[in-house]
C-alpha cells in the first residue's frame, strides 16, 4: 500500500511538473518578448525537467504577478512593483525583483522603459521621504502611518 502512494505522488508530481502555473496571457501584468525568449532558450539548455519547469514558472514571475507599468503625468515611465505580502513597494526589494531582467533590456524597448519606471518610481519616493523603506501607490485612506512625522 506504500508503494501505491508513491507511485501516486510521483505521479502527482510529474503532472505538476508538466502544468504551466503562469496566470493567463490576458491576466499576467507585463510581458516582454525578451523575457519569453529567454525562458524558451534556458528550456534547451536545462536537461532535468523539473528544473526547466521551476525556471519557467519563476523567472517571470516578477512581470507576471508585481509590475504596474504605466506613463506617469508628464508622459514618462512609472513602475510601481509589489514587493511583498502587502500591495507596498519596498525600495530596495524593487530593485532586486527587477534585476535578472536588466540583462535583457537592450533587445526588448518595452522592457527598458518598464525598468525606467522603477528607477524613478523609486526616485520619486525617496523624494517623498528619504528615511522610509517602502512606499504605497498613492494615498491609503485612514492608513495610521498617515501622521507619522518622520
Amino acid at each position: 500500500q506504500a508503494s501505491n502512494r508513491m507511485t501516486e505522488m510521483h505521479v502527482c508530481l510529474a503532472d505538476a511538473i508538466q502544468k504551466d502555473n503562469r496566470p493567463e496571457i490576458s491576466n499576467r501584468l507585463f510581458r516582454s518578448n525578451a523575457v519569453e525568449k529567454e525562458i524558451l532558450r534556458v528550456q534547451k539548455l536545462l536537461k532535468n525537467a523539473k528544473l526547466a519547469w521551476m525556471f519557467t514558472n519563476c523567472f517571470p514571475n516578477t512581470l507576471d504577478t508585481t509590475v504596474h507599468f504605466r506613463k506617469g503625468s508628464e508622459g514618462k515611465p512609472d513602475t510601481f512593483v509589489y514587493t511583498g505580502d502587502i500591495h507596498a513597494m519596498w525600495l530596495r526589494d524593487s530593485g532586486a525583483q527587477v534585476w535578472p531582467y536588466v540583462q535583457l533590456a537592450n533587445s526588448d524597448p518595452e522592457l527598458k522603459e518598464m525598468l525606467a519606471g522603477v528607477i524613478l518610481r523609486q526616485f520619486k519616493c525617496i523624494n517623498i521621504d528619504p528615511y522610509a523603506n517602502a512606499f504605497n501607490d498613492g494615498a491609503i485612506p485612514d492608513g495610521h502611518w498617515m501622521s507619522d512625522l518622520t
